[in-house]
């Protein structure tokens, strides 16, 4: 059961609420939370079951002080799935990434997917704008990175998805995430173009570590953020100003294993880096 605790009043010291929750008596894990323009939080997580391991989808009500369970939008029979990001867009509406893996857990998925859910509307839709009805399967899903010759399920050696992250130019998603087609998992970036997916190498020079992100910045475009697991310099971004990727090392000499960027008010993106080799956390801004 999930573990939750808050504070009854403004200051004060949290308290355990996990009896507040919706689904009570059911595995939680994944969770990945973000807040709407109006104060109320939303929440995608993954849900025990017994055939497979849902996604599904939380409203906490700011007004109301209340949680609610908005949907279960992708189960399919003897898949997992991964909850990857979280994000509203200028118009309101929330953007949802996730993977695919075989039930019950695997650390290789596949079939990164995509939706959208209207809070004023209750309605999901795809990249295109067409509705959704949910929960999505794996064969009704939005995917972002289809199966490719050679990729299967249970299969660990082969292609495969981890990690992804999300960003919005007012409601155009911009996705980054790693992918093996061989050897190593290279870091990829999708964007919606006409009515498909359109996807690009950003880096294949070598392994990369389950740990990046993306931002949008007005003059520059994407900002991709990914680390190496090997060399002096480790954690880089990736922009692409012209026909090609340009890269720049943002810690020079630090081994970074893992980081995260969020882009505050300002439009100044915040980095936080972490090198467990010398136990340190790094913060930076760009």
């Amino acid at each position: 059961m999930a573990r939750y605790f808050r504070s009854d009043t403004t200051g004060a010291a949290p308290q355990w609420h996990s009896a507040d929750l919706p689904d009570q008596g059911v595995g939680v894990t994944y969770p990945v939370v973000t807040t709407a323009p109006n104060g109320d939080l939303y929440v995608i997580a993954r849900l025990d079951g017994t055939t497979a391991r849902s996604g599904r989808l939380y409203r906490w009500n700011n007004a109301a002080s209340t949680w609610s369970l908005v949907a279960i939008f992708a189960q399919s029979d003897n898949r997992a799935v991964y909850p990857d990001d979280l994000q509203f867009d200028s118009a309101g509406n929330l953007h949802i990434l996730w993977e695919w893996g075989i039930y019950p857990a695997t650390t290789y998925r596949h079939q990164l997917s995509y939706l959208v859910y209207s809070p004023a509307t209750g309605t999901f839709r795809d990249h295109a704008g067409a509705a959704v009805s949910v929960p999505v399967t794996t064969g009704t899903a939005d995917i972002v990175q289809p199966l490719i010759s050679g990729e299967a399920y249970g299969n660990d050696t082969g292609p495969a998805v981890q990690s992804a992250k999300l960003t919005l130019d007012g409601t155009s998603p911009k996705i980054v995430y790693r992918f093996r087609r061989a050897t190593n998992f290279e870091v990829l970036y999708a964007y919606v173009s006409g009515s498909s997916w359109a996807r690009e190498v950003v880096y294949n020079g070598g392994q990369t570590t389950a740990a990046l992100d993306i931002t949008w910045h007005p003059t520059d475009g994407k900002r991709v953020y990914y680390v190496t697991s090997s060399g002096t310099d480790r954690a880089f971004m990736a922009t692409k100003p012209g026909a090609a990727w340009t890269t720049t090392s943002i810690a020079p000499g630090v081994p970074v294993e893992r980081l995260a960027v969020e882009r505050d008010g300002a439009g100044v993106d915040v980095l936080y880096l972490v090198d467990l080799t010398n136990l340190r956390l790094y913060y930076g801004r760009n």
